[in-house]
């Protein structure tokens, strides 16, 4: 993986080994600056002990979902984590809870963009960014790469550690339309 992308990792367990197995996983590829750890209640504390003794920050995606998005939004500020996952089953964020959560501080991951069609995505992607989400999770990167470059946002040019672990002649174009 390129070192100047984030990575959202969900750790689907609720379970403090699982948490720590990850973390360290994270640690020993140095990797703890770029990754979003998607996290339960009983996962995140133990991320944040591995994060603490490799003398790392750690990012922390609220995972433990509320019944009602109001509350997945006052636990998540009241846990000091640092992101919360938005999903599209409870809609688009409103611009109240967009203030919200960038009045306390948490960054907002949007789940998810499951469109194929890169019109589509360039719609969506727009309103998510002008509400202020952070990052967007999407099936068909292509297009939506092809989205965000029409809403003139630049997409990062991978840096590696070393060489990188494929070689190409020319720059990644995107695949032909069908």
């Amino acid at each position: 993986m390129p070192h100047n992308i984030w990575i959202n990792v969900d750790i689907k367990q609720n379970n403090p080994l699982v948490g720590r197995l990850v973390a360290e996983t994270v640690a020993k590829a140095q990797r703890f600056n770029q990754i979003i750890f998607g996290a339960r209640e009983g996962t995140a504390p133990a991320v944040r002990r591995v994060a603490g003794k490799a003398e790392e920050e750690s990012w922390v995606a609220n995972m433990s979902r509320e019944i009602f998005r109001s509350q997945y939004v006052d636990t998540t500020i009241n846990s000091c984590d640092e992101f919360i996952q938005l999903s599209f089953l409870r809609g688009r964020p409103s611009v109240e809870t967009m203030e919200q959560l960038n009045q306390a501080g948490i960054r907002v991951n949007y789940s998810w963009l499951g469109d194929e069609d890169e019109g589509e995505l360039r719609q969506d992607l727009g309103e998510l960014f002008a509400r202020g989400v952070d990052f967007v999770l999407v099936d068909h990167v292509g297009q939506a790469l092809k989205g965000a470059c029409a809403l003139g946002i630049t997409p990062v040019v991978p840096h590696w550690n070393g060489t990188a672990p494929f070689t190409c002649r020319e720059p990644p174009r995107f695949a032909p339309e069908r």
